[in-house]
């Protein structure tokens, strides 16, 4: 399964060599880099999922779908003029 890098993270390696880890970053979940350090990453799919409205929130689209038309609301001020 694979994993992504939660947050931005940097260390270094048994040899000596820094390594920088963006976010979003996608690894396998058996990759040396994420092995003790997994509480760094989330799998994959959950971000997916999130990015995708998949947590429930509403993702409203810019556009009307064809043949639809949006209502349009208009403001009306103190003296009840538009």
């Amino acid at each position: 399964m694979a994993v992504r890098v939660k947050e931005g993270i940097s260390f270094d390696t048994p040899g000596g060599a820094q390594v920088n880890l963006r976010r979003g970053q996608l690894f396998p979940d058996d990759h040396p880099y994420v092995k003790g350090r997994e509480e760094l990453f989330e799998p994959a799919d959950d971000a997916a999922s999130r990015s995708a409205g998949g947590s429930g929130a509403a993702v409203e689209t810019a556009t009307a779908a064809p043949g639809v038309r949006r209502a349009v609301t208009r403001r009306r001020n103190d003296e009840g003029e538009v």
